[in-house]
């Protein structure tokens, strides 16, 4: 069993090493783990600096542009092409976030609504389906997935400081993507083509969100939620992108990110 590990925001492979020893130790032997770095150094982690030394890395500096988001996604994906495959990604805090988007994206691991209805009655034609990217996602403690295309996810800017030309381009991506029915049951994943070059896509940031978007994660997920982490609420709507294989765990204490 192979496993891809993606660590949180203001941490390194090293930390989440660490922070998982416990429950690999559990495991048997053939499972094997590997760990990959972000591309950006960060200030540490909240209760990271006392603890372990740097340097700190993210995969995407917050907040993030979709050209550091689509960075993001080609990282993790030059790693299975160079060290794959896996079974199975796990991710922490940020790791989490992006393994979800980009699970959301692929389209051996992401559904929509159609998709699901119809669910075993295309058996033959799915048969010689490439296998999924992942077979498995283990999200410790996420946060929610942004979106790496301006016509799928929500707007969140406004969680950010981003300037009022960003909220007036933002609304006009919003019109736009309602428009031309995005958030309909459509039967492809979410898109990420060049021929939205028109958007101004650094201008906006984007969340993907059960609320609006039809896509889901087609593969088994566990979910791993703190009471006290400040980003169980988006922790939750990551279940809820999940296509029904779910285990879920919400726990006392407080995972430091």
């Amino acid at each position: 069993m192979r496993v891809l590990c993606l660590h949180g925001q203001g941490t390194n492979s090293r930390i989440l090493r660490a922070q998982t020893e416990s429950f690999r130790r559990l495991l048997p032997d053939h499972y094997e783990f590997f760990y990959l770095d972000g591309a950006y150094e960060c200030g540490p982690g909240e209760g990271v600096a006392g603890v372990f030394p740097g340097p700190y890395r993210c995969y995407y500096p917050m907040p993030p542009t979709q050209d550091s988001l689509r960075q993001a996604h080609e990282l993790v994906l030059d790693a299975v092409d160079r060290d794959g495959p896996f079974d199975v990604v796990l991710g922490f805090s940020q790791g989490a976030a992006l393994a979800a988007s980009i699970l959301l994206y692929n389209p051996t691991t992401a559904t929509t609504a159609h998709q699901r209805n119809h669910k075993g009655r295309s058996h033959d034609a799915n048969a010689d389906a490439d296998p999924p990217l992942f077979r498995a996602a283990v999200f410790l403690c996420a946060s929610q997935p942004f979106s790496i295309s301006p016509r799928a996810g929500l707007d969140c800017s406004a969680d950010f400081d981003l300037t009022a030309a960003a909220t007036t381009i933002s609304a006009g991506a919003i019109s736009r993507s309602a428009d031309d029915g995005s958030s309909d049951d459509s039967s492809q994943t979410a898109s990420s083509s060049e021929d939205e070059a028109d958007i101004d896509a650094d201008a906006t940031v984007r969340r993907f969100d059960p609320s609006h978007d039809p896509h889901r994660i087609g593969i088994p997920t566990a979910h791993v939620l703190g009471k006290l982490d400040r980003w169980a609420p988006q922790g939750r709507k990551l279940v809820d992108l999940d296509a029904g294989h779910v285990f879920l765990v919400v726990i006392e204490w407080k995972i430091q990110t």
